[in-house]
């Protein structure tokens, strides 16, 4: 349970023999938040683990438990805005969770011993809530202690899980093992040496680390996260650092999907990705992976597999460099769907087409490049951008300084609740196009606008967030047809060359709801 480590600066002691690797090469396994949900998620990953550890080096990265870390996240906020009651009473229920949890799941000694670590850490939580309260400002590196706290519970968790299941086990905190240049991105040297000095010497005794996810320290040692699903990319560092043989995210799904399950049961497995390509969904807004998870393991050519906890026996996806989907880059159909929500489409009527040298000279700079989700180019004299619902309202005034109009102009509109659904790689063009708008026509769902984009982006179409389910199956219906996988095929990827990365460009509008076409009230 003891997470031991040097945590007080930069300068860890290395030895030259503590950078050798471990005479075999690990497997690094990320076991997501619904994987760990409860003490019966639990235990099924214990029997995964277990399964896999006679036959393999392991290292182990978890995330929180299912929910905790949006609890903390809406903890440290309510600790920043003096609710001190508020995140004292989250920080009370979750500690009341962990525990209850660890009765049903570990013997009693483990159980009170768990209960006295975490005690400790709750404390530490509670210390700087209150501190907010009188009066000092709650910092970068209070609210990452607290929004990370969640993984530093599950972590002991696990680890005393698997000790009670006869397994070695030994909980890290990853403040001990990835650190972050002034920059804020990982220091990869660094971050390699202590993986290695850490690390390696629990795999020469038996010992199964179990790393948390999500958490990190800064260049001056105080905590930071990865962000948000940074979990994945904490085991991709991780495995990159180790020379691993494979890093395997386990997650409630059987692999990608050639679109999101939730939302179309239809949605296939798609066996076998370029890293490319899975940047290609995960950036478009397919869920399964944290889009900056790929870039370690694609830098190490380190395969990365996305497989079911609740069914292992499934052979899920794997990400290598050569590997394809038996279809991609075939003339009818796209690689997948992936759509992002909670958008608004910032649209101004142009019918001179002057506005546009006016938005690009003044609009553009003025506005981050992530606060555009993608631009619709001109067409019918309408000019559109879909933008978080969040920066809506900014966007929309830049847009309103940018050509000089007057408050109320009835020319520029903001339609908010909006949803993006991309067809990602694969073909791209107007006949993939007319087939797209043309599904979404046939099952009633409005078209807000659309755009064409050089393969491998496709094609992308907005529609009012309450459609997305409906747009998500209409689409799959028309631009993705079955394709049959034969059964001893599923897990060999097929070889094929990966392909350079390529940005968003070249979009057009056919339909807008400020023209008119297929337009609804908001």
């Amino acid at each position: 349970m003891q997470q031991n480590g040097n945590n007080s600066g930069e300068k860890a002691p290395v030895s030259p023999r503590s950078l050798a690797f471990p005479p075999a090469r690990p497997i690094v396994m990320k076991f997501g938040g619904t994987s760990v949900a409860d003490a019966a998620c639990l235990r099924r990953v214990v029997a995964i683990i277990n399964g896999a550890v006679d036959a393999a080096t392991l290292i182990v990265v978890v995330s929180a438990l299912a929910g905790v870390t949006d609890q903390l996240v809406a903890c440290a906020a309510a600790a920043g805005g003096g609710q001190t009651a508020s995140a004292l009473k989250t920080l009370h229920a979750l500690r009341a969770r962990h525990e209850a949890v660890a009765a049903e799941l570990l013997p009693a000694a483990p159980c009170r011993a768990y209960s006295a670590h975490i005690a400790a850490l709750f404390a530490g939580a509670a210390e700087i809530c209150r501190q907010a309260a009188g009066g000092h400002p709650l910092s970068a590196a209070d609210a990452a202690e607290i929004t990370g706290l969640g993984e530093r519970l599950a972590a002991p968790l696990l680890a005393s899980a698997l000790a009670a299941a006869g397994r070695r086990s030994q909980a890290i905190a990853a403040t001990e093992l990835i650190s972050l240049d002034p920059e804020g991105e990982p220091n990869m040297a660094l971050t390699t040496a202590r993986c290695r000095a850490r690390l390696r010497p629990l795999l020469q005794r038996g010992v199964l680390p179990v790393v948390t996810g999500f958490i990190c320290r800064r260049h001056d040692a105080a905590p930071a996260t990865l962000g948000r699903g940074g979990s994945d990319y904490s085991a991709t560092l991780v495995a990159a650092c180790m020379h691993a043989r494979e890093a395997v995210i386990w997650t409630d799904v059987d692999g990608v999907h050639d679109a999101d399950p939730r939302l179309v049961p239809a949605a296939q497995v798609l066996p076998a990705l370029s890293y490319q390509d899975a940047a290609l969904l995960a950036r478009a807004g397919a869920k399964v992976l944290h889009p900056q998870c790929l870039a370690p393991a694609r830098a190490a050519g380190i395969p990365l597999s996305i497989r079911n906890t609740f069914r292992p026996e499934r052979p899920g996806t794997q990400v290598t460099a050569g590997a394809t989907s038996p279809h991609l880059g075939a003339a009818t159909r796209p690689l997948g769907l992936a759509a992002r929500s909670n958008l608004a489409l910032v649209a101004y009527r142009d019918p001179t087409g002057e506005a546009r040298s006016q938005l690009q000279a003044r609009a553009w700079p003025a506005l981050a490049d992530d606060a555009v989700a993608f631009r619709f180019l001109p067409r019918d004299g309408i000019l559109q951008i879909a933008v978080p619902d969040a920066q809506a309202a900014a966007v929309l005034a830049v847009w309103r300084w940018a050509l000089r109009l007057p408050a109320g102009d009835p020319r520029l509109r903001l339609v908010p609740g909006v949803a993006l659904v991309a067809g990602v790689g694969g073909a791209a063009g107007e006949e993939i196009h007319a087939r797209a708008t043309a599904a979404l026509r046939d099952a009633g769902v409005a078209c807000l606008a659309s755009a064409i984009s050089p393969a491998p982006e496709g094609v992308a179409v907005a529609v009012f967030q309450s459609d997305l389910p409906a747009a998500m199956t209409a689409l799959h219906r028309g631009l993705l047809p079955p394709v049959q996988h034969p059964p001893e095929d599923l897990g060999a990827p097929a070889p094929a060359a990966a392909g350079g990365g390529a940005e968003t460009a070249h979009h057009r509008i056919p339909a807008s709801p400020v023209a008119g076409d297929n337009r609804r009230e908001a």
